[in-house]
């Protein structure tokens, strides 16, 4: 062991490392911290400004918040915010919240020159935000809400409209819920439309039965639409039975034939129904394409509609079970 070693010869060890392999070291024991750390402190003196980026990126993604202090205090005193300080297109904040420290986060927001929370290339599709949402970094997304960042905006490349845009849709997609329940309380729009609809049309593209209840009770539309398969909008009970849009243009089964229902699905369609869905806008898109939809379901007009009866007789007898009253 290092520790072990005489004081003499750890004192001659700084010669022989780079100032990010001697804070590596530094931080294996309180012995060689001691003795070690004034060597440190005293080469962060003079700092170029190149040398300063790669120590400050270097320090995050090994998430070490004494040298990202060090290096945002005097006399560094860098703006993480600067666009000097770009890496790969991200900014410090970037590259702290996909490292799910929120340490180092809250440095980085309390020492920017702008509020920070949403320092972002919009060359690039993520934003701060986004990342901590991604990540289900909850304590992250707390920070960067604590610092304004808008709650609703819109990043990324919009040429790319099947990427997630809003923080909400990215964490209802993906099934995260204590996410949803921190951006919901913090007065995240219910009713913005993304590529996949609102966010409850995420929530039912992911099957994520939870988090379709919550954004119910907290009063999403039920009665919403959906694009379905870079179609026109369907009622959200269509996109839960997977009809495929006659728009889409291949001649396949269509899942719907798996009877009885997925619970997921039979669930959610029950949710919707009870919060308001009506099945006249469904069956009405149905009918108005029945002869393509058959056609894609390879079977008969009776065949296709009795799986659709099917279907939602399942969902209205699954209502009891899925409502807390």
């Amino acid at each position: 062991m290092l520790a072990d070693l005489p004081t003499e010869l750890i004192s001659l060890l700084p010669a022989l490392l780079s100032t990010p392999s001697l804070n590596t070291l530094i931080l294996t024991c309180h012995r060689l911290h001691d003795i070690l750390q004034g060597e440190l402190e005293s080469r962060f003196t003079g700092l170029t400004p190149a040398f300063a980026r790669s120590l400050l990126f270097w320090a995050i993604d090994k998430s070490n918040p004494h040298v990202v202090q060090k290096l945002l205090c005097p006399p560094h005193s860098i703006d993480p915010s600067h666009p000097f300080y770009k890496w790969g297109g991200w900014l410090p904040l970037h590259h702290a919240v996909r490292a799910k420290n929120p340490q180092i986060v809250a440095l980085l927001l309390g020492a920017s020159s702008s509020a920070g929370a949403e320092t972002w290339d919009p060359h690039y599709s993520d934003s701060p935000l986004q990342l901590a949402a991604e990540h289900n970094d909850v304590a992250t997304m707390a920070l960067l809400l604590d610092h304004s960042a808008p709650i609703d905006a819109i990043f990324g490349d919009r040429d790319y409209p099947w990427r997630d845009a809003r923080a909400l849709h990215r964490a209802s997609g993906r099934g995260h819920m204590a996410m949803v329940r921190l951006l919901v309380a913090r007065g995240a729009d219910l009713e913005c439309a993304d590529h996949l609809g609102t966010a409850l049309g995420f929530a039912v593209h992911g099957r994520h039965v939870d988090i379709v209840r919550f954004l119910l009770e907290k009063g999403a539309d039920a009665a919403a639409t959906a694009p379905l398969d870079c179609a026109p909008p369907a009622p959200l009970l269509y996109v839960v039975m997977v009809l495929r849009h006659p728009w889409w243009g291949r001649e396949e089964a269509g899942m719907w034939q798996r009877l009885p229902l997925p619970e997921a699905s039979k669930h959610i369609m029950a949710l919707l129904l009870a919060y308001g869905a009506r099945t006249e806008p469904t069956m009405a898109a149905i009918a108005k394409h029945l002869p393509e939809l058959m056609t894609m379901a390879r079977c008969s007009k009776e065949e296709f509609l009795k799986a659709i009866e099917s279907m939602l007789k399942q969902a209205k007898e699954a209502i009891p079970d899925v409502l807390p009253w």
